[in-house]
């Protein structure tokens, strides 16, 4: 096996001939992190003997002041690992795990949508709605309580739109985080939905519902191949009674089948049981990956002092 790193061109090519590869393998999603966080890209091309081919994309962080350096695919604990145009054996598995562990510090969350796990080393999963053309009343497969929460939002006439205002999606996402009860939770700063607004709309849509106008809850989803990926949502929670969130996912998942998507994602739900069950009311279909993580003690030692400062000395002077 050889590993070469491959130009743009040749990585946009690959994803668009692999039809497992989600968002989350394209360089449009690397470029935002890497303004996003001033890091680097990578993308590395494993070329096997067989004549057989996979591809590797790699963000790139420095931490320590930049004396160690920290490989993550994808950002964000998003769907990363290897990607195949072709059919992969078992040996040419384990040759491209042999290569990950020459790595440091490499963080690899794998794509739920191919076969490619490599013995990781923990084990999670999402829950997708599978789509099907044919099914234009998809919501009677929904359990009661969303099937009822969605026809109030039709009653109510709230208005579902794609849009393109980002501000009024940034000020919906703090009013969101506000409530958050979760063990530190660093919000995103504004200018990585300025990022975001700036790929092609091919790659991404806001959408917002608005009631009377006012906007009351919005998504940011994300679309390659045959994924649609229910990246981001907020809501205020003023409204929540109006059951938004139902009717505009009701939306969504109409103009995925409109345009021929196979799966809408709901992404990972990070344990919290409350949002499990939320998901799995949508008629949603358990999908199972692996993680796969490898740090330096440096890099371990890093990760304590930064933990010990989020949890103890950042509280005490709040």
């Amino acid at each position: 096996m050889t590993v070469r790193n491959v130009s743009d061109e040749e990585w946009e090519s690959y994803v668009n001939r692999c039809k497992e590869a989600t968002f989350f393998h394209t360089i449009e999603w690397y470029s935002i992190w890497k303004q996003y966080l001033e890091a680097s890209i990578e993308c590395r091309m494993y070329e096997f003997t067989s004549g057989r081919t996979a591809l590797l994309p790699l963000l790139r962080t420095n931490k320590l002041f930049g004396l160690i350096k920290k490989y993550d695919s994808s950002p964000v604990g998003t769907y990363g690992g290897i990607i195949s145009k072709d059919s992969l054996s078992r040996e040419e598995l384990i040759e491209v795990k042999n290569s990950y562990n020459k790595i440091s510090n490499l963080s690899i969350t794998e794509n739920p949508f191919n076969s490619y796990s490599i013995d990781a080393d923990s084990k999670d999963f999402t829950q997708v709605v599978e789509l099907d053309k044919t099914d234009t009343n998809f919501a009677r497969k929904w359990s009661k309580g969303h099937s009822s929460a969605y026809k109030k939002g039709v009653r109510l006439n709230l208005e579902v739109k794609e849009e393109e205002n980002w501000n009024e999606y940034i000020k919906l996402y703090y009013d969101t985080y506000s409530r958050w009860d979760l063990p530190p939770v660093v919000p995103y700063r504004k200018e990585l939905f300025t990022f975001i607004g700036n790929i092609d709309r091919k790659f991404r849509k806001l959408w917002i519902v608005r009631y009377n106008g006012k906007p009351i809850a919005g998504s940011i989803v994300f679309y390659k191949n045959l994924h649609a990926v229910y990246w981001s949502s907020a809501m205020v929670n003023e409204f929540q009674s109006l059951r938004p969130v139902h009717t505009m996912i009701h939306y969504i998942i109409n103009d995925a089948l409109s345009k021929n998507y196979t799966y809408f994602d709901f992404n990972p739900s990070a344990g919290l049981d409350g949002v499990i069950s939320f998901k799995k009311g949508f008629n949603s279909t358990v999908y199972k990956f692996g993680r796969f993580q490898r740090s330096s003690r440096l890099m371990n030692y890093g990760n304590r002092i930064r933990y010990y400062y989020n949890k103890v000395l950042k509280n005490k002077s709040q």
